[in-house]
């Protein structure tokens, strides 16, 4: 059954086929060979004779003959991100060997401060040799 005007005939055309006047047999066949989104919008109208059924079929087929279907395009990936996705994997990969950051600073390591200096400037209590912090007004590094 296809098109909106066979499908307003097809009723008659079961009944010949199958030499048949049960209704419910026939309104049965008949729905099997629509589409489901027909047969889904014709079951709101259980009490519509087989004729009517075939009629609103035929308007709901046409209808949606006539809309246009749209079909997902996929675009090339942008050179940004792939690139984004190239560092996201790095830093994940990161993550899951459990690699850390560098202990130290380099800026503190070029300075040669001991950790105490590093943390608490001025007021490190604690200091070791071979630091190089100067408190202020000393022109001497050493520890202090």
């Amino acid at each position: 059954v296809r098109g909106p005007k066979t499908i307003a005939t097809a009723p008659t055309l079961l009944q010949q086929l199958h030499g048949t006047s049960d209704k419910e047999l026939l309104r049965e066949l008949f729905l099997q060979h629509l589409p489901l989104n027909v047969q889904i919008g014709l079951l709101s109208h259980p009490d519509k004779p087989l004729a009517d059924l075939a009629l609103m079929a035929g308007g709901m087929i046409e209808l949606t003959d006539a809309r246009p279907s749209i079909a997902q395009i996929e675009t090339p990936e942008s050179a940004e991100i792939s690139s984004i996705r190239s560092d996201l994997n790095k830093v994940l990969k990161l993550l899951h060997t459990g690699a850390r950051k560098p202990a130290a600073d380099p800026k503190v390591v070029k300075e040669s401060l001991c950790w105490y200096h590093t943390r608490f400037g001025a007021q490190a209590s604690k200091c070791r040799q071979l630091c190089t912090y100067t408190a202020p007004g000393n022109d001497k590094p050493g520890h202090q």
